[in-house]
Order: structure tokens, then sequence, then C-alpha cells
């Protein structure tokens, strides 16, 4: 049970075997997974050994490949000055530094594979998976919902989740309603004990870490969007902006947070997002109750909830229903949000 990111090394092209193996799996993980490219590297190996292969099953990865595509599940590594790489094993070579799975056949390969590769071919290194046992190393859930449940801890989170979803980010959301409440309540506490004390400010300040230390590109974002009542609003931007400077210090990475400001009442407005999301540029994560979920104290998860992998419509969505949402004084109709404030 976790999120996939990989890349697809050239021998899973080099006979219909492999392609077909390949094609499964991308089709039982479209839910769950990311894949990377750069400049079309996959469809060239496609068209350079398609010659000797089965039209059908060449389809078929094609369509596959586009339906990633279209969903924003591949994630292209911009060409820049650290990434510019003539074939796919050299983006490989790369990518697995960065400890992304790399899935290869253990097939015997044809020829051409060896002008393919050139000097940067590895297909035997242990670390690699073999795409015939991959889906049996790393059993699929029957759906996009995984089960968060006690026995986990946060190492398992990284793992399985936090950092498949970093790696390949520009851009992180988090769409909580209840963080604005939380600032408000750690205001009067010491800023050395907010990590122990606080469920959100610890897993704000974890997000943001991995993020720096996993995604692989150099221009990043870190976004917090929250709701806060009337009456906590000084406080609570007073905090965010402590929390800023103590706990996501890095000139690398903006930061920013976006309050709703809402009237004088318990809950939050019905027109902020209710539900808890980790959004990136591709896909993202409902997180059921909320980012409050590991104990700092033990490093486990401190109640059950539910996480559900979300696709780039519920991203658009999300975000959609954040810019749109009903401000003020709106066709003469007064909103319960009062106004946003950015910092």
């Amino acid at each position: 049970m976790k999120f996939h990111v990989f890349s697809l090394s050239p021998s899973c092209f080099q006979n219909n075997n492999p392609i077909e193996v390949t094609i499964k799996i991308l089709s039982l993980l479209f839910r769950h997974a990311l894949l990377f490219n750069h400049q079309d590297l996959y469809g060239k190996i496609i068209r350079k050994l398609s010659l000797n292969l089965d039209h059908n099953r060449v389809k078929d990865l094609e369509l596959l490949l586009l339906m990633y595509h279209k969903e924003k599940r591949i994630v292209e590594v911009i060409k820049n000055e650290s990434h510019d790489f003539n074939s796919l094993c050299q983006l490989n070579k790369y990518l697995f530094e960065q400890g992304i799975t790399i899935l290869f056949s253990k097939e015997e390969m044809t020829p051409s594979a060896s002008t393919t590769c050139g000097n940067s071919c590895f297909m035997a290194e242990k670390s690699h998976i073999d795409v015939y046992t991959y889906v049996d190393d790393f059993p699929i859930p029957p759906s996009q919902e995984i089960r968060l449940e006690k026995q986990y801890d946060n190492e398992w989170m990284k793992e399985n989740i936090y950092n498949p979803l970093l790696v390949g980010s520009t851009i992180i959301r988090i769409v909580d309603p209840f963080v604005g409440r939380e600032l408000y309540n750690i205001a009067d506490v010491k800023v050395d004990r907010w990590e122990t004390e606080s469920h959100w400010v610890y897993s704000l300040t974890e997000i943001f870490n991995l993020f720096q230390d996993q995604s692989i590109f150099k221009d990043r974002k870190y976004f917090i969007y929250t709701a806060v009542r009337v009456d906590e609003e000084h406080k609570a931007i007073e905090t965010a902006e402590r929390f800023r400077k103590q706990f996501l210090n890095d000139t690398s990475i903006i930061v920013k947070f976006f309050f709703y400001v809402y009237e004088k009442s318990f809950n939050p407005p019905d027109e902020f997002p209710h539900d808890r999301y980790i959004l990136t540029d591709n896909v993202g994560v409902n997180i059921g109750i909320g980012l409050d979920t590991i104990n700092p104290d033990n490093q486990q998860i401190r109640r059950e909830t539910q996480l559900t992998f979300v696709g780039n419509e519920t991203v658009a969505s999300v975000m959609s229903q954040l810019k749109n949402i009903p401000i003020g004084t709106v066709k003469g109709k007064k909103s319960r949000i009062l106004r946003r404030k950015t910092i």
C-alpha cells in the first residue's frame, strides 16, 4: 500500500513479454503512480524499437502513456543546466541517484539496446526492480483509499506517501481549515515547544523539511490555505509569521499562508473546503481528518483515518473552490467569509 513513482528502463521495450507486463503495471497503478520523463524520451525509445514489436502492444502502451500524460501523471524533468539527457538511461541514472525506482526487465536485451543505453546502462543493479516481480513485491490496493491504521508510524508515512508525492513536485499546497485555529491556540506557547505540543506544527514542519530534501526541482513553493475567526485573526497571523521564520526558513522555497477570515462562529464556513488535502503539481492526497495524524512524542499514527489519492481533476476543483469563495458582500448578499489575508 503505497504511492508509486518510477521511470521505465529501455529494457521494458525490448520485446513483447516485458511490454505486456509493463502495460499491466501501468494499468493497475494508474490511480496510484507517477512516471518520470524528459523531452519525450519514452516516445523516442518506442519509435526506435517498435519495428520488432507487436503493433497492438505498442499501441496499448502508447495509449496508456497518453492517459498518464492527460491526467498529469507524468513528471517532466525540465531541461536546464543540470538536466539535459540524451537517453532514457541517462535520465534514469539521475533519477536513481534521487531514490526513484527504475523498472527494468531481466530478459536478454537485443543489440539495439546498447546504442539506446550507451555507457549509462546499469540494468542489473539490485536496487532496480524487475517488472515481472513488481506487482508481487508491492501489492496494489483495490481502490484509491488507504486505511491509515495505528500500527503505522511516521517512517511509513514518509516512505509510502510523503516522499513519493514530494519528489516530483515544484509546489505543495496544504489545505486544512483548522490550521488557522491551531496557530491562534499556540500563540502564547513558547516557540521551542511548538513542535512537541502541536500536531499541526509538527506535521507542517515535517512536510516542509521533506519537500526541502526530496524535491528534484530548484524552484519550489509551499502554500498553506486555512481559515481563521475574525476575533482570532491578529494572533494567528502573528504566529504564522513567527512559524515561517522559525521552522519554514529556506530562501530557495517560497512560503505563503492564505487565511480566509470568517465571522465569529465556531466552525469555518461551508464555502471553505471541508476535506483536508496535500496537493502537488500533479496529484494529491485527501488526508481524512487532517494533518494532525502523527504524535510527535512517539512518531506513531495517533488516530485512524482514511487516505485517498486524488488526481488532477480534484486538485483543479479544490483550487477553483478556493479561488471562487465568495468574500465580503457579493451581489448584495453578505458572505460569512469577510476577507482573505495573504502573508
